[in-house]
């Protein structure tokens, strides 16, 4: 997942992440992990609209991600905000 934050910011994207952190009692492991956040154009600050950057994950070592964005998309989404067509 960070790796496609990454790709977003390289190919003219800023991207805001929230991460929570769910544990039964405080302070101990948590269970799940969970994860929000927006893109957004870096050069006209334009939020991508089509972009959904959402996630649960268990906090096991089995966990995995599906990236859903690459580089020619992410080029598109950003020159379509740069154009006002979101």
């Amino acid at each position: 997942m960070e790796n496609e934050w990454s790709d977003f910011a390289r190919y003219g994207a800023r991207v805001e992440v929230e991460i929570d952190l769910d544990a039964p009692v405080v302070g101990e492991r948590p269970e799940k992990i969970s994860v929000r956040g927006e893109a957004y154009s870096a050069k006209s600050n334009i939020l991508l609209k089509k972009v959904e950057l959402e996630q649960v994950f268990g906090n096991d070592s089995s966990q995995g991600y599906k990236r859903q964005y690459f580089k020619k998309q992410i080029l598109a989404m950003v020159a379509a905000a740069e154009r006002g067509v979101h």
